[in-house]
């Protein structure tokens, strides 16, 4: 090579080089950005995130706190409570003993576990793997212990071996916790050892997992966050729950180091074989041939094509996501401390969207209508009462409303605990939100009124009912049935008291005195209340507390300190079913 040509291509190394780092750069810079936007928004305390490519880490940093309190910065050392997360790890320790030939995945869980009752006896080990074995979601608990306290193994066993079950062994997925934690007891009574020390002799001591471990609140842990719920008084530390309750579902504790180096080793044959990982990875099949996106240990499915297994967490005031995108060897984690956070799910795609910009097409797509947005991209022009009419409340998921507003031509909706999100119009029934990578398509019943909104995040696709109007926009209107408002009242001040009034109430639905036995809190002092209209939503076929919804009432409720508004749901028999307080 003379050396011209080898300044030449020193030059031309140096400037690719360049350019490639500022390219990285401008994308940590970004994904930095977009994650401290995500703190901002849902007011979580302390995030820590690792973007990992062919098993190394290109991406670790932490936002916002681990410990308010003491002030202590959220770091990729910060240690976090990894909830149902830890679910992947109790299949992993099953598998191991499967490579060494001491499991079996298609025996029966007695072959392991000596007690299980007759009406267990289909069950296999498989079945627990992948939440099929038709167990309850929870059950090893025994009262009169509360969730605080610890359980030995001898008294979750014979709390769970009383319980029925649900459907009959492989014949639909349903999500059980109790089913991960008797694999923990398969591994502690086949392998002689307790589950931690299985776990550390076998998984994380090998893989150099140093701030790993089945948790306990007693023993120090270096680096350990502490989590919290966001209420409408502000953080607020969250309840513990004994990691003995829930041993192979959700006990471990680590980092997104650490789980950068679990990552890489499940690219190699270092713990588990590639058959292992298929299996593992491989979505089940039930016995009557539909499958199930669940494989052991893992939700299996793909996002816009890119191939995916991930899994998420909730347990005492932390919310966890790892996802793995297989064929691009691209893995995001996302560990928080914030229990309620609506979806770490949505965060953690939405750094993976810089690296796969595709999987948001969908944002750009154009509007439908003769109103949609123009080829130069300007903005339809919308006719103010059409925007007003979309402001709302809308049933997004398990009673947990997105409230829509309107100002300036867009749209404001947000979750609760979270701040608004802008939307702007595509047409004059879509709107797009770029920062949260969602798309809204509103859907109008027969008589021109807003009734639905398709909702498109990612992949997922699905319509959500109108509850009803804002609140605080309606006007009190003569009340049609004044004895129903009555009754209503009596049943709410019922629930507010909770005990004998509640068991007592004849306004209730079963379901209702069930889960109101406790009493709201939200609810004390109330005396009065206002009619101010009403909405048939029999047509959604939303369900609360067991009853079927066919009416919502609003009412206004005026306390010495604010105006207050309720929203009371009752089934066709004119039975409450919930009420919610809405504070716009």
């Amino acid at each position: 090579m003379n050396r011209q040509f080898r300044e030449f291509s020193s030059a031309l190394l140096l400037a690719c080089s360049t350019a490639l780092g500022a390219a990285s750069a401008a994308r940590a810079d970004a994904i930095d950005d977009y994650m401290r936007r995500q703190v901002r928004k849902h007011h979580i305390p302390g995030l820590s995130l690792a973007v990992v490519k062919d098993g190394k880490v290109i991406k670790a940093a932490g936002y916002g706190f681990a410990n308010i309190e003491d002030r202590a910065r959220a770091t990729p050392q910060t240690v976090y409570g990894l909830a149902s997360m830890s679910k992947q790890f109790a299949a992993a320790a099953c598998m191991l003993l499967v490579q060494d030939g001491k499991v079996s995945l298609d025996a029966p869980i007695s072959t392991y576990l000596p007690g299980t009752p007759d009406a267990w006896k289909e069950i296999k080990v498989r079945h627990l793997l992948s939440h099929t074995s038709g167990l309850p979601r929870e059950g090893m608990r025994t009262e009169p212990k509360t969730g605080r306290d610890d359980f030995s193994r001898e008294e979750l066993w014979s709390a769970a071996i009383k319980l029925p079950l649900q459907s009959k062994p492989g014949d639909r997925y349903s999500y059980s916790n109790l089913g991960f934690n008797l694999v923990a007891l398969i591994v502690e009574k086949v392998s002689g050892k307790s589950y931690g020390d299985f776990l550390q002799a076998r998984i994380f001591g090998p893989l150099g997992m140093k701030s790993t471990r089945v948790n306990d609140y007693r023993t120090p842990i270096a680096n350990r966050a502490c989590g919290y719920d966001w209420t409408a008084n502000g953080l607020r530390i969250a309840d513990p729950t004994s990691p003995t309750l829930y041993c192979g579902a959700g006990a471990i504790v680590s980092t997104v180091l650490d789980l950068a180096r679990w990552d890489a080793a499940l690219y190699t044959d270092k713990l588990l074989t590639a058959e292992s990982r298929r299996q593992m990875w491989q979505a089940t099949r039930l016995n009557g041939g539909r499958t199930a996106n669940y494989g052991f240990g893992w939700m299996v499915g793909s996002l816009h094509g890119h191939a995916q297994v991930a899994h998420d967490g909730l347990l005492a005031g932390f919310r966890t996501y790892i996802t793995r995108f297989l064929n691009d060897r691209l893995t995001v984690i996302v560990l928080t401390n914030l229990g309620n956070l609506p979806g770490p799910d949505y965060i953690a795609d939405g750094v993976a969207r810089t690296y796969f910009p595709d999987i948001t097409d969908y944002l750009t797509e154009a509007g439908t209508g003769a109103n949609a947005v123009g080829s130069g991209g300007e903005a339809p022009r919308i006719k103010p009462e059409a925007l007003a009419a979309l402001a709302g409340r809308y049933e997004y998921a398990n009673n947990r409303m997105l409230t829509i507003e309107v100002s300036k031509g867009r749209l404001l909706a947000h979750l609760p605990g979270s701040d608004n999100d802008i939307y702007t119009p595509l047409s004059e029934n879509v709107f797009v939100c770029d920062e949260e990578a969602t798309r809204l398509t509103i859907l109008w019943d027969a008589s021109g009124e807003p009734s639905q909104i398709e909702i498109q995040e990612y992949d997922s696709k699905r319509k959500i009912a109108r509850i009803g109007p804002l609140p605080h926009l309606l006007k009190p209107a003569p009340d049609p049935d004044t004895a129903r408002t009555a009754a209503i009242l009596e049943a709410l001040k019922a629930i507010a008291a909770g005990g004998k009034p509640v068991a007592d109430s004849k306004a209730l639905t079963p379901g209702a005195k069930d889960d109101f036995a406790p009493g709201e809190a939200d609810l004390a002092g109330l005396q009065a209340i206002a009619y101010l209209g009403e909405r048939d939503i029999a047509a959604s076929k939303l369900t609360r507390h067991g009853g079927a919804i066919a009416k919502v009432l609003y009412y206004q409720w005026k306390t010495d300190k604010a105006t207050r508004y309720l929203q009371v749901y009752l089934t066709a028999g004119g039975l409450v079913t919930d009420e919610d307080v809405v504070d716009d």
